[in-house]
């Protein structure tokens, strides 16, 4: 009573802030050829034990320079910005001088959108897959040591989002493109199916890759359905692709137009898709494809898989690079046309053994064919490809591939029961094989050929002796038996 008062401020410092910070949404604005994204959005925070919070980010930078030896992936992490809370009396949160966030004491919670964003600068117009975070921390940090075990900031579960592409993708530098073919096998019991997948094709691309960052696939460009007009066809065949049977077989194909494509192995299909350069705004189809790296070529490849329309048909592939996660204008880059391909055609081979006589099997060759080729005239003539079957045995003293030699006259026998052109069963018959034969030491060979018309062959036509069409092999298979 005898001294003047003193005001004494108690303060109940935490530690960290009372609860972490929660994001409620968060999501990207980007314009055209921008190198950055402005982030709008909401966090739930505890203002009054929060002394700043930062916002932080990580990724995944999909690198592919052609300086270095194959492509990586680097990990990526920036600061984003600081939102200071010092003064809770202004609804204005600032980032240095600028102003980034507004603050709502009723629910409290940090807003940012339009101006009042903050920014992530990349320096380039990528598409990019963020782990964003906040960490707030504490107010009283002052009022403990430095080194105090659990230190001063709570952290929120991370939110990822997309940053989409704000330019096109650079156009695709295709090598080649080859037809491909796979193999299923099945021989667990008294019937062995060989079945070959035709349909496949393989593109070869030059490095580098994502140009327009993760997630960049390989697009097919294609023709939408919506445009029957004839005239509508011709403006577009530059931009998408197409094919058309060999005028050299009389086909067994299917009725849709040419410009109509079944691509199983695409990831996405995107319909309307803007191509710039294409005539009055007129938009197109894009079937997404995955690529992957081969490091013994130094490549980038891509496999497409396409529903025969018929035999060994001509198929014109336009390319694109596709990125799915880009500004509507963005998203597919200038096309690029690859050479005529003719995919190889489905064959499946079914060799069954008699239950009661494991010496006797029957073998059935399916798929489409055709049913005749152009002679030089162009005129029709019944024609198909012709199947060979035969029986090999493997000479001990060679060994390996170079040891099977034909099976002695005798040993074996083959009876044809059927053999035509057309779609379904191209071969049917039965084979002896030796009676106590050893397991692995004999195996069936199939093999399919095609016969033309070359310049000798046509000139002895109308010889007392024609001579013989040159044959080529379109499918091989062996079985062991």
């Amino acid at each position: 009573m005898l001294t003047p008062p003193r005001k004494l401020v108690l303060v109940n410092a935490v530690q960290q802030p009372l609860s972490r910070p929660a994001w409620q949404e968060l999501r990207p604005d980007r314009t055209p050829n921008d190198t950055a994204a402005r982030l709008s959005g909401q966090l739930q925070i505890h203002a009054a034990t929060t002394a700043h919070v930062d916002l932080l980010a990580d990724w995944q930078e999909q690198l592919d320079r052609t300086d270095e030896a194959a492509p990586r992936v680097a990990e990526q992490s920036a600061p984003v910005a600081r939102f200071a809370l010092k003064d809770l009396r202004s609804s204005i949160i600032f980032d240095g001088d600028r102003p980034i966030a507004l603050y709502s004491a009723e629910n409290d919670t940090l807003r940012f959108q339009s101006n009042e964003a903050p920014q992530h600068t990349f320096r380039d117009t990528k598409h990019r897959v963020v782990r964003y975070r906040a960490v707030s921390t504490s107010r009283f940090g002052e009022y403990f040591p430095p080194d105090v075990a659990g230190g001063f900031t709570r952290t929120s579960d991370e939110i990822v989002v997309r940053i989409p592409a704000s330019a096109r993708p650079a156009v695709p530098r295709l090598h080649y493109v080859v037809p491909t073919f796979g193999w299923q096998r099945h021989g667990e019991t008294n019937l062995v199916a060989s079945r070959r997948l035709g349909g496949g094709l393989r593109a070869y691309l030059d490095r580098p890759w994502f140009s327009s960052g993760e997630g960049e696939l390989l697009g097919v460009v294609l023709m939408s359905r919506s445009f029957e007009d004839d005239a509508e066809q011709d403006r577009l065949r530059p931009f998408v692709s197409q094919w058309a049977a060999d005028p050299v077989f009389s086909q067994f194909l299917r009725t849709e137009p040419s410009v109509f494509f079944q691509l199983p192995n695409a990831v996405t299909n995107a319909r309307d898709v803007i191509l710039p350069e294409m005539p009055g705004g007129i938009r197109v189809d894009v079937a997404g494809h995955t690529v992957a790296y081969d490091a013994a070529r130094g490549l980038w490849y891509c496999d497409i898989q396409a529903e025969q329309p018929g035999y060994y048909p001509f198929v014109r592939l336009a390319l694109a690079r596709y990125q799915p996660n880009a500004l509507p204008n963005a998203q597919l880059s200038r096309v690029v046309l690859a050479d005529f391909v003719q995919p190889a055609p489905d064959r499946t081979a079914v060799l069954t053994f008699d239950p009661d006589n494991p010496d006797l099997c029957s073998l059935t060759v399916s798929a489409s064919g055709y049913a005749g080729t152009a002679d030089l005239d162009g005129a029709f003539q019944s024609d198909s490809t012709a199947i060979e079957v035969s029986v090999e045995v493997q000479r001990p003293e060679i060994g390996g591939d170079l040891g099977w030699t034909p099976a002695p006259a005798g040993a074996t026998s083959v009876l044809i029961d059927e053999q035509r052109a057309g779609i379904g069963v191209l071969w049917r018959g039965r084979i002896t094989l030796p009676a106590g034969r050893t397991p692995g030491r004999f195996r069936l060979v199939i093999k399919e050929f095609e016969s033309w018309f070359d310049d000798a062959a046509a000139a002895s036509i109308a010889a007392p002796k024609p001579l013989l069409k040159p044959r080529r092999l379109v499918y091989a298979e062996t079985i062991l038996l």
